[in-house]
Order: C-alpha cells, then sequence, then structure tokens
C-alpha cells in the first residue's frame, strides 16, 4: 500500500498526497513501478466502504515509468552529485 495522506478539497473531491521521507518514498516508487495496478481506496459518507483496483496497462507502464525517470533525475539534480545545491 502507497505512504500517503488523503485530503479532502471538497465534498466530492480529494487529493492524496504521497509522503516525502526518504524511506516513504522508496517504497511509493518501488510499488508505482514494479506493481500492474493501483487500488484506490473510497470511503463513502454513509461508512460503507470500496475499493478502486486499476491497472496501467502498457501505456500505463510506460507512463509511471517516465515520471519515475523523471523523479530520480530531479532527486539526483538536487544533490551534489548532480552538482546541483
Amino acid at each position: 500500500m502507497l505512504i500517503a495522506v488523503a485530503g479532502k478539497v471538497t465534498d466530492t473531491l480529494y487529493m492524496l498526497a504521497l509522503n516525502d521521507l526518504p524511506d516513504a518514498r522508496a517504497k511509493n516508487i518501488e510499488l508505482l513501478g514494479k506493481r500492474r495496478w493501483i487500488d484506490l481506496p473510497i470511503f463513502y459518507q454513509n461508512g460503507t466502504r470500496a475499493l478502486l483496483t486499476l491497472e496501467k496497462g502498457e501505456d500505463g507502464e510506460r507512463v509511471f515509468n517516465q515520471a519515475i525517470q523523471a523523479w530520480a533525475s530531479d532527486d539526483l539534480a538536487r544533490t551534489d552529485g548532480g552538482n546541483a545545491q
């Protein structure tokens, strides 16, 4: 399960923020990169719950891999190894 916090924006709109701590980031990137699906828990106002499972498919795999590579490049740019300070 991703390490994240859900935040209510409106009664019908929520936002999911992935944790930025190093161990949590590593775990989230591993899960997003290796799993072919994403589970989204849904909690309704009446107390019932659901689980929406989305399969990435080929296009989704490609997009997630590109995003993960971009995140890795951004991380490198923020370190001395990337010559940024």
